[in-house]
């Protein structure tokens, strides 16, 4: 008689907790790992790599950007560099080129950047171009 009480009790136990954890919301307990999230690095780390290849999610402020003015129909206008900006690791505001430091990467624009704004940080996923060049493939604005 008290075996058969214990199995019941344990077959009570069985089903509450059973029925509980249908109510978990499992999605919300175990986010989706993002890889580039959890693998960015500032600025400055990324400056310091000596051979850079593939892609890379860094985090910065939009410090300077740089688009080419268009050229009226008709006309001949010199060659400007392509439309760029430049990332940094602190929120000051540079006015050009001129005196960039390791803190500091021109990223060349590969998609659509209007809703970036100077000042404000993002996270950034850069490809390395077969030019040794740094061009945006993904952004995303962090608080």
């Amino acid at each position: 008689m008290r075996i058969a009480y214990l199995i019941f009790l344990f077959g009570v136990i069985l089903v509450i907790g059973c029925s509980n954890v249908d109510e978990l919301d499992l999605e919300d307990a175990n986010p989706p790992e993002d890889e580039y999230y959890n693998s960015m690095i500032n600025v400055s780390e990324f400056n310091s790599i000596d051979s850079k290849e593939g892609n890379y999610s860094i985090e910065g402020f939009i410090a300077y950007e740089h688009r080419c003015p268009p050229c009226p129909e008709g006309s001949l206008c010199k060659e400007c560099m392509p439309d760029n900006f430049i990332l940094s690791d602190s929120q000051e505001y540079d006015s050009s080129y001129d005196g960039m430091s390791d803190s500091e990467v021109i990223v060349y624009i590969g998609h659509d950047t209007s809703n970036l704004e100077v000042g404000k940080k993002y996270m950034l996923i850069v490809d390395i171009t077969d030019y040794g060049d740094v061009e945006l493939l993904e952004h995303r604005e962090l608080s």
